[in-house]
């Protein structure tokens, strides 16, 4: 009986041990498995409030941007985007007022709202959540040089805070911190966690609405050079609002520096006895994902219980007891079942799937442009407005460089401007300069928008602008050409300067060779002895006369203009001949001349002053019109450009007479023209020969066969392989 009793107590005891030895493996395996289920809603978290932050911005510089809407249309915009983005609280415009406009601000807001509005202070009690309503904490706002109050807010009927009306913002110790932050760097700033006015917690985001015709300087005070400032409140507790995430998962924005939090997410589940053992032996599932973004100092964290909700531990007790005596295939079928789940839940394909519908719901969900691109400037997503401005489908879009999809240019730039790569290479926003545009099969459409870092990629956000560009837009434009073309007069005129000193040296010679004349003819009368004062008098009276003519001619040109030292950068050639031709479409206009350009999309860049390069090619092509324009019909005049070993070459051609026999050899010499009398002073091409020369390259004339006159000129680049350049001057063929 001992006997017996005591193998019923071991197998008891080995009953016992193969069952909780079996539950810890249950325990652990459901614990590894729910921490890869937090570690993924994290991170889908993150990827979702990185979008809802940067559609924010986008929309909060279209709101500081745009010129002000009236009351009704900013109340039907806002309410309309609250249904497409649920976690925007309240938007709109606040203005900036300066002491001497106070009163008639008040006046004129005790109007609209049918009772007495001031300008007001809130100051709540120091470290705690701000209790907006009561009564205790408002005051009038004493004298101050300028005020930015809480005036504009949409969309009303969401809105339960008109008490708020006549808040100042900037000198308010929740709200004002941000405010001025913004203002001195003329950009966007977050606000601290704060408390709103419906006893939500959120966030501000705030823009400063800059005046059009001055900048903001770091050495003036915070408002002076704004009109006031845009900003739009988050609702925390919304801004994962119509994200599948689990339900039993909390989400949170945490603080790196300080112990605050922001509650996204907070389920209220009961954690059973099982869970609260599990989580003593295993620890609590839990997620931390880096910094959010720089400007915002908080970090995604989620936290689950150790058991999912739908863990039930009875018949997982009676399983294993059940099964004990077979622990070896009890073992083998949680071990197929786990690996099953495990290699559900981790298929990268589903994962990655999964990921793209969510990236594409929010790109969709935007209404400009958006097209995201890796740091190959390869397109990874874009939006329908994107594949409708580029004219093309998802299939040939995706994977394909934006510079052969939607290649976006600058107008008139000198120095090759190049958003993206400053975007890609600093990892700052950059704000797209005035005369963005981009080439789409319908033509260039001139664009605004910014581009924003995205991990080792980029957000880029475009905005197409009218066809017709009235006020401001195309005043810019105007001066910007002016500018421009004012710089290339100036630098047409230097040029033209260096040229007529050498053809006139001759004119500075003549004076010289008398005073020599006059100087021999002095001595040898004074070697003599008996020299006659009067005639060595009149030698030196001679001597000083040509001296002045000298001084005369010096005097002269050196007045005419002074020195330009040509200033060498790096140039893309593609945008220099772009310039070019745009300078030259108001003489093109009423010709019967046809354009044609051929324009290599893969060039390295040169060496060269963009100014004086866009002359060059300025003068090429006025050269190539005054040839066609001489013949009846239609003429053609073709730019092209490609890559060699040597550098770049580009070549302006035209289907005119062709250069004369005798003229060709004689073409690049100074004030020679081939132009009727009185076409021209013969320094063009001397000039443009002389500076292609500056830097490092070649220019060259010839004939063509078929008909027609071309000038070709190759500029140096170092590390580039295609076929070679000519290293002989091309021999013209016959007229």
């Amino acid at each position: 009986m001992v006997r017996l009793a005591r193998s019923h107590a071991m197998a008891l005891a080995l009953w016992a041990a193969l069952w909780a030895g079996l539950m810890l493996l249950v325990l652990a395996a459901t614990h590894r498995e729910q921490q890869a289920h937090v570690r993924q809603a994290a991170e889908t978290a993150r990827a979702v409030l990185l979008a809802r932050l940067a559609a924010t911005e986008h929309l909060l510089s279209l709101l500081a941007n745009d010129a002000p809407a009236p009351h009704d249309t900013l109340h039907v915009r806002a309410a309309h985007l609250q249904k497409d983005l649920p976690f925007i609280y309240v938007m709109g415009r606040q203005p900036y007022v300066p002491r001497a406009a106070r009163a008639g601000y008040e006046k004129s807001l005790s109007l609209q709202y049918g009772g007495p509005v001031r300008i007001r202070d809130f100051h709540p009690p120091p470290g705690q959540q701000a209790p907006w309503r009561d009564a205790r904490y408002w005051q009038v706002a004493p004298e101050r040089d300028y005020y930015l109050p809480l005036t504009q807010t949409a969309p009303e009927r969401h809105y339960p805070a008109r008490f708020m009306v006549g808040l100042d913002l900037l000198a308010n110790p929740i709200i004002g911190t941000a405010v001025r932050r913004s203002l001195r760097s003329a950009a966007l700033a977050i606000t601290e966690p704060l408390t709103l006015s419906n006893g939500e917690r959120g966030v501000i985001l705030v823009e400063p609405i800059l005046r059009r015709q001055s900048r903001l300087t770091d050495n003036r005070r915070d408002n002076l050079a704004v009109d006031g400032i845009a900003l739009i409140a988050l609702s925390s507790e919304r801004l994962l609002s119509g994200v599948p995430l689990p339900a039993d998962i909390s989400v949170r924005l945490a603080h790196t520096g300080r112990a605050e939090t922001i509650p996204l997410l907070a389920p209220a589940t009961a954690e059973t006895r099982l869970a609260r053992l599990s989580g003593q032996l295993f620890g609590a599932p839990d997620a931390r994902l880096p910094l959010l973004r720089p400007d915002f100092p908080y970090r995604v964290e989620a936290q689950a219980p150790a058991l999912p909700g739908n863990f039930e531990a009875g018949p997982w007790l009676a399983a294993t007891a059940a099964l004990a005596a077979l622990l070896a295939a009890a073992i083998r079928t949680l071990y197929a079942r786990y690996a099953r789940a495990r290699r559900r839940h981790n298929d990268p394909q589903a994962h990655a799937a999964r990921t793209r519908r969510r990236e594409d719901a929010l790109l969709e969900g935007v209404g400009d442009a958006v097209l995201i691109v890796d740091s190959q400037r390869r397109i990874v997503a874009l939006n329908a407005r994107a594949l409708e401005m580029a004219a093309t489908t998802r299939a040939l879009a995706e994977g394909a460089r934006i510079d052969e999809v939607l290649p976006l240019h600058v107008e008139l730039a000198t120095h090759g401007d190049d958003p993206l790569a400053d975007c890609l290479t600093r990892q700052v926003r950059i704000p797209l300069p005035a005369h963005a545009y981009v080439d789409t099969p319908a033509g260039k459409q001139y664009i605004e928008g910014r581009l924003t870092p995205l991990g080792d990629g980029a957000l880029i956000a475009l905005t197409r602008l009218p066809d017709a560009e009235p006020g401001d837009a195309r005043h810019r434009r105007d001066e910007r050409l002016h500018a421009h073309a004012s710089a290339y007069a100036q630098s047409a005129r230097a040029s033209s300067l260096a040229e007529m000193a050498s053809g006139i040296a001759h004119e500075i010679n003549q004076p010289l060779s008398a005073i020599n004349s006059y100087n021999d003819a002095a001595l040898s009368m004074l070697e003599d002895g008996d020299a006659d004062p009067e005639l060595i008098r009149t030698a030196l009276e001679g001597s000083l006369a040509q001296v002045e003519r000298a001084g005369h001619i010096v005097r002269g040109l050196r007045n005419f203009v002074a020195a330009r030292r040509p200033e060498l950068v790096s140039v893309d050639v593609n945008q220099a001949v772009r310039n070019a031709l745009l300078l030259a479409t108001p003489e093109m206009r009423f010709t019967t001349t046809h354009l044609n350009t051929r324009l290599s999309s893969a060039l390295p860049r040169v060496q060269a002053d963009p100014i004086q390069l866009e002359q060059v090619l300025l003068n090429l092509i006025r050269n190539a019109l005054d040839a066609t324009g001489s013949q009846t019909g239609w003429g053609r005049i073709t730019v092209s450009s490609e890559a060699c070993t040597g550098g770049v070459r580009v070549r302006v051609s035209d289907s005119g007479p062709g250069i004369p026999a005798d003229v060709l050899p004689r073409i690049f010499d100074p004030f020679y023209s081939g132009k009727p009398k009185g076409g021209g002073m013969g320094l063009g091409l001397t000039i443009s020969q002389t500076l292609i020369e500056s830097f490092g390259g070649a220019l060259y004339a010839r004939n063509l066969a078929e008909g027609g006159a071309e000038f070709m000129f190759e500029l140096p680049a170092p590390r580039f392989e295609e076929p070679p350049c000519p290293t002989t001057t091309p021999q013209p063929s016959s007229t």
